[in-house]
């Protein structure tokens, strides 16, 4: 429909929630019956989702009517340049930061993701991630554009019987962190055949205990690039579980950590930046950390500039340095801030 979403946290303190509402001026909610009177108390008009209102729809079908309101497309001023979601990650300040992601990046991302990955109407996916994570993104999007299935564990499953969930509902991927993969063993769920990490830096033991047993495959980006930036197939057991290998949707720079428009030389240690359609449209409502962390326009060593959505490249803060294949390794972070993916 062109419209924007903004997940909230349930087990969120209410500050930030009404911090949220109050950034984006959301005005309805989609909730659970179990929270829709948070979402309420927060000021919002509220639907809740339940078995009842997919029976609503289904009884207005066969009546010949219809709850959607069916507007043409000419009309609709529908455009990829419209706000798909807006995620809130902590910031360096502990203040929530809105990241408000574009409908032509959201396309743009996942379906690069999706095919360079290989998932197809075979993938059963483990919706895993909280909604205000961005890795539930992939999970849902990059699935459901493959004619892929989404299976959704209750929290309960989620927290106490996951592997035995994995199994019951032969599932196939799952995107997971290394800390949390680190409680399960690949006996646990035989099923598995495809394990997507991120979200934090790998170990060597993860490597040691899974390589061999699923097909095991690196992630890396910030919320600012929709999700997923690079990844790499780990083809070995001995190679660095640093290795964040080569971009997926977009252009991956490796710069003069204190001069983004210079690049760092082959070898060396540089800032990590992105080009391309899968960039962020800006943080809300704050244009000066926008222009900090946004070059615009590009240095003239940087090809495809004319092109639409690749006119402006994103600095990640994270130092980087390409191994010998031309793959990328992660190094770590420009500031001390803990990283979150």
């Amino acid at each position: 429909a062109g419209g924007a979403y903004v997940p909230l946290d349930p087990s969120h303190p209410i500050q930030r929630q009404q911090e949220v509402v109050r950034q984006t001026m959301a005005k309805l909610a989609l909730a659970s019956s179990t929270n829709a009177s948070m979402c309420s108390s927060l000021g919002m008009e509220v639907v809740e989702v339940t078995a009842a209102l997919g029976d609503l729809n289904k009884a207005s079908s066969i009546n010949g009517s219809t709850t959607v309101t069916q507007v043409p497309s000419s009309a609709s001023g529908l455009s990829a340049r419209n706000a798909a979601y807006v995620l809130f990650t902590s910031g360096s300040t502990g203040a929530p930061k809105g990241v408000v992601i574009e409908h032509g990046s959201l396309c743009a991302s996942q379906t690069a993701v999706s095919k360079k990955l290989g998932m197809n109407p075979d993938t059963r996916m483990l919706q895993f991630s909280s909604y205000v994570f961005d890795a539930c993104i992939t999970e849902a999007i990059a699935t459901l554009i493959s004619g892929g299935c989404l299976c959704v564990p209750s929290d309960h499953v989620r927290m106490n019987s996951l592997a035995e969930y994995i199994t019951a509902m032969d599932i196939n991927w799952a995107l997971l962190t290394p800390s949390f993969i680190r409680t399960l063993n690949p006996e646990q769920v035989p099923s598995l055949e495809v394990l997507l990490l991120g979200g934090e830096a790998t170990g060597q033991d993860i490597l040691d205990t899974w390589f061999g047993k699923v097909r095991l495959v690196n992630c890396w980006g910030p919320v600012e690039i929709c999700v997923m930036s690079a990844f790499h197939v780990w083809e070995s057991a001995e190679e660095s579980p640093l290795t964040i290998g080569r971009p997926v949707g977009s252009y991956c720079w490796i710069v003069d950590p204190e001069d983004p428009h210079r690049l760092a030389p082959i070898g060396c240690v540089g800032e990590v930046l992105i080009q391309g359609p899968t960039l962020f449209r800006e943080y809300l409502s704050n244009v000066e950390k926008t222009n900090q962390s946004v070059i615009s326009p590009l240095p003239e060593w940087v090809p495809q500039q004319a092109r639409e959505k690749f006119s402006r490249s994103y600095k990640t803060g994270d130092l980087a340095v390409y191994n010998p294949d031309g793959t990328i390794k992660f190094v770590g972070r420009k500031d001390t801030q803990v990283k979150s993916v």
